[in-house]
């Protein structure tokens, strides 16, 4: 088997900063919410050496940014959640240069997911010591998963234009549920 080193004389770096913070909201005198709070900035890139057919990129897969907010309520017979989620423009397919020097009009785009905004609800009540009822709804706001792609064209003047095109979209749909525990 032969090793074929893609990234020749290249690197790649990943860094970021992560703040998590969790808050009873007892200090406003609401003792049972509580508010969450994750989220992260990322920097990626890949660098190609030269005589590289690729093109220095952020990571596949890598988010720039991932924000996850939830408020909480919990008592003894009753719990809430509402969460919050959002994550960055990230690479899901590399694109690829069909020849060397690299030149647009044979450039294949990355293609990017879209960030979106998620919201998803959950319940949960203690009904006396037996039984218990949850329900939750995943994916509130049904916005749809969009993938892109940015290819750069010249136009009729010979300067270099970027022209954004959607190559999927689709509804992932949304999530209900509803289940009755027993405790016996």
């Amino acid at each position: 088997m032969r090793k074929i080193n893609i990234c020749k004389n290249g690197k790649a770096d990943n860094y970021g900063v992560e703040l998590d913070i969790k808050k009873s909201l007892d200090f406003i005198k609401a003792p049972n919410l509580s508010l969450v709070l994750n989220a992260a900035v990322i920097g990626s890139k890949v660098i190609f050496g030269e005589n590289s057919m690729e093109h220095d990129r952020p990571m596949q897969g890598q988010s720039p940014y991932i924000v996850n907010l939830g408020l909480f309520y919990q008592n003894d017979k009753l719990n809430a959640g509402l969460m919050y989620n959002i994550i960055g423009r990230r690479i899901v397919g590399i694109g690829r240069s069909t020849s060397y020097p690299i030149t647009i009009d044979n450039d294949v785009p990355d293609m990017y997911e879209i960030e979106r905004h998620v919201i998803d609800l959950s319940f949960g009540c203690k009904i006396g010591k037996h039984f218990e009822i949850n329900a939750g709804v995943r994916d509130l706001l049904a916005q749809p998963l969009v993938f892109k792609q940015f290819p750069k064209f010249k136009d009729d003047s010979g300067n270099i234009q970027t022209r954004e095109q959607i190559t999927k979209k689709y509804k992932i749909g949304q999530n209900f549920s509803l289940s009755v525990k027993v405790n016996l």
